[in-house]
């Protein structure tokens, strides 16, 4: 359908005149704003000043100690096992495990029936002999010039002795002369006393007796040492034999702690240097202790040394076993500049600090030395006595006011 283009030039002339006399219309205006007479004038240069609260210290000339670290397991000073030294059923038991004993002190007792039998046999043996002793010995007296002859053979024995000490001859050499003058001397019949001591069987007796007085001793095992007892697992009338193991005996009033030290740190560590132990099962305390062995060589595989550390254990808390870490003294550096780590701050890649002159802040780079973990060595920047600040000194800017608090 075709549309007249009469139409279509009457349609866009209608909305044309609309248009503009739409823009002719009046609008309502709002009502003018009151004219402000009594303004005030502020002023935004004038701001209010900020001041820092801070603690400070005085920098001070101290001894900068320094330390090396490792690690180790503590150990029993001394720990052995206690084995039977005879055979026996067990009578008595006076310990158990945990227990602290004293040196000699009574552990296990074993039936001494038997023992005690052989040594009631062993002094009538002795009895016996002593008579056939004193039927031996008689009443001879000896010639006096054989008194002579055994006193030059003894002079020749300790001249003998004398030479085999300082290795003058051989000890095949010294066999055969000291058998050859122990013969003439008896012939002199000087030694008499000991031919009729070994005819009567009477030195043979004593010797039963002293055997069977040990054998009987060996039915009460006692601590060689002052300690405690471990893995004691005994029952009465349990049979020991010779040479088990009855317990263990651990010395715990001193410990020891086994470390290896870094072939770099070992020139540092000296034998008596004092030590410093802590424990993870014994959290917030310190143990002092001392190294009183430093090993002569480096281990090849690890490249460490091993370093003995001995330390007290009073209190018998410490217990065999416990990981321990170990700070050792390597060095002491006298007379220097010493700030705590906590006032060192890095800006732009360099250390500084904050002094206090006259309530602004200071800011100073600093030249540092040694160090360990508690405080650096400061070698230039700062002087001793000046006001350090030790907190509240993260946010200072160079000059910035601040008050010193308690």
């Amino acid at each position: 359908m075709k549309v007249s283009v009469k139409i279509v030039f009457a349609v866009v002339l209608v909305i044309t005149l609309g248009i503009v006399g739409y823009s002719y219309i009046p609008v309502d205006e709002k009502p003018e704003t009151e004219e402000i007479t009594d303004q005030k004038e502020v002023d935004y240069e004038k701001l209010e000043e900020v001041v820092f609260d801070v603690i400070v210290e005085p920098v001070k000339m101290g001894t900068l100690v320094k330390r090396v670290k490792a690690n180790g397991t503590v150990k029993a000073f001394d720990e052995i096992e206690i084995e039977a030294n005879t055979s026996g059923f067990i009578k008595k038991i006076n310990v158990f495990d945990g227990k602290q004993v004293k040196a000699g002190e009574l552990l296990v007792k074993l039936d001494d029936t038997e023992k005690k039998i052989d040594l009631a046999n062993a002094e009538d043996d002795i009895l016996k002999s002593q008579i056939d002793y004193k039927f031996l010995k008689g009443d001879v007296q000896i010639d006096s010039s054989k008194m002579v002859e055994a006193d030059r053979l003894k002079e020749e024995l300790a001249e003998l002795e004398n030479q085999y000490k300082s290795k003058q001859i051989s000890g095949k050499k010294y066999k055969t002369a000291k058998d050859s003058l122990q013969i003439k001397l008896i012939y002199t019949g000087t030694q008499r006393e000991k031919v009729i001591l070994n005819k009567s069987g009477l030195n043979a007796a004593v010797n039963k007796k002293k055997k069977a007085e040990l054998q009987l001793s060996y039915t009460e095992i006692r601590a060689p040492f002052a300690g405690l007892i471990g893995n004691c697992d005994l029952s009465i009338g349990e049979k020991i034999n010779q040479g088990k193991p009855v317990l263990k005996l651990f010395a715990v009033n001193k410990l020891k702690i086994e470390v290896g030290v870094l072939e770099n740190e070992i020139l540092m560590v000296k034998k008596g240097a004092p030590a410093r132990v802590t424990l993870n099962a014994i959290p917030g305390k310190m143990f002092e202790g001392k190294v009183i062995y430093v090993s002569p060589y480096i281990d090849e595989e690890t490249k460490t040394c091993k370093v003995t550390v001995e330390v007290e254990n009073k209190d018998l808390i410490i217990k065999p076993g416990m990981f321990a870490k170990v700070e050792l003294q390597a060095a002491v550096l006298e007379n220097r500049i010493l700030i705590p780590k906590k006032a060192l701050l890095i800006r732009d890649k360099r250390p500084l600090v904050f002094t206090v002159e006259e309530e602004l802040a200071k800011w100073k780079y600093v030249k540092l030395g040694e160090e360990n973990d508690e405080f650096y060595e400061v070698k230039s920047g700062i002087n001793k006595d000046e006001k350090l600040v030790i907190q509240g000194h993260y946010n200072l800017a160079h000059d910035a006011k601040v008050k010193v608090i308690k």
